[in-house]
């Protein structure tokens, strides 16, 4: 039997789609216990690219971005 035109893609899809709430999870819980942090920090703590982290981190509603480039530190919002 014959698999749908597309399903394996689909299927591709949403394994990535978990992955990536699976390291916004992560990062979430690494600043929750760290604070602060830079980028290269938290990749070596997930084990995924410091640009990785860069576009998962600009996703994130919940994190404010402080500094400018080489020296910014990222950190959960504080509650209003």
């Amino acid at each position: 039997m014959e698999s749908e035109p597309g399903r394996c893609e689909a299927e591709r899809w949403k394994k990535a789609s978990e992955k990536t709430a699976e390291n916004i999870k992560k990062i979430r819980l690494y600043l929750q216990e760290n604070g602060e942090a830079k980028t290269s920090d938290i990749a070596d703590f997930i084990g995924l690219s410091a640009e990785r982290i860069r576009v998962l981190l600009a996703e994130m509603s919940d994190v404010e971005r402080i500094g400018r480039n080489r020296d910014r530190i990222y950190r959960l919002k504080k509650d209003s």
